[in-house]
């Protein structure tokens, strides 16, 4: 990794602890949890655009393998992420099989799922709309501090959030029916988004660590449930 590149992760991870560790209290941002699996998120989409960029031949290949580089240092700077994060930063790039590229791409809609229920974002796009990827990057660059929000990042009322989980099951749960029947294209990435969003909601709604570990599913045929451990 070069100098330059070192440094402005360095400078960006300093500033992620005010974030986890409050400067006067030393105590945790009362979201450490949901912003740090925001982050994880995050991280495991910029890995799969470092993949996109390669199959595009759009960067050589040493200057992605470095960018890689970077996303492993600064997960580990941020006291580590989900297994699955943790395990695709570590795929070298070219490596990264169809499966875990095309989760990881999506991670995105998570990590927008996680910034509405925290306040930082007013809306979750429609259906049809992905999630502002560019927004989401700003609120965490790599290189540089966190977006001034993110310090003041609170939970909406979890009443608010409960209804919003259930809007979008039931858009999941409609756009599972329509892959079933339909089998195009565009209903399947609509079912991957609302899958990704619902699943999100869910998570921040339950007590587990990373958003993996919960267990969501969407049925085609019966109303689908979270199961959260």
């Amino acid at each position: 990794m070069n100098v330059a590149i070192g440094i402005a992760l360095a400078t960006s991870l300093v500033l992620l602890g005010v974030i986890f560790r409050r400067r006067r209290a030393a105590e945790p941002h009362r979201q450490a949890r949901e912003l740090r699996a925001l982050i994880s998120c995050l991280v495991a989409w910029r890995r799969a655009v470092l993949e996109s960029q390669y199959r595009d031949g759009a960067t050589d290949t040493p200057s992605l393998e470095e960018s890689r580089a970077g996303l492993i240092w600064y997960v580990e700077g941020m006291g580590g992420a989900d297994s699955f994060t943790t395990h695709i930063i570590h795929v070298p790039i070219g490596d990264l099989d169809e499966p875990l590229y095309l989760a990881a791409l999506w991670r995105v809609e998570a990590a927008g799922g996680i910034a509405w229920a925290v306040g930082l974002i007013d809306e979750i796009p429609q259906l049809q709309d992905g999630s502002d990827e560019a927004m989401l990057d700003r609120l965490f660059p790599l290189a540089g501090p966190p977006d001034p929000a993110v310090g003041a990042a609170e939970m909406r009322d979890r009443a608010e959030i409960a209804d919003k989980l259930e809007e979008w099951r039931a858009l999941a749960t409609v756009a599972r029916r329509r892959v079933n029947d339909w089998r195009v294209e565009t209903t399947a990435i609509e079912l991957s988004r609302a899958f990704e969003r619902a699943r999100a909601l869910a998570w921040v709604l339950g007590t587990d660590r990373w958003i993996d570990d919960t267990l969501f599913e969407v049925s085609a045929r019966a109303h689908p449930r979270s199961r959260m451990r």
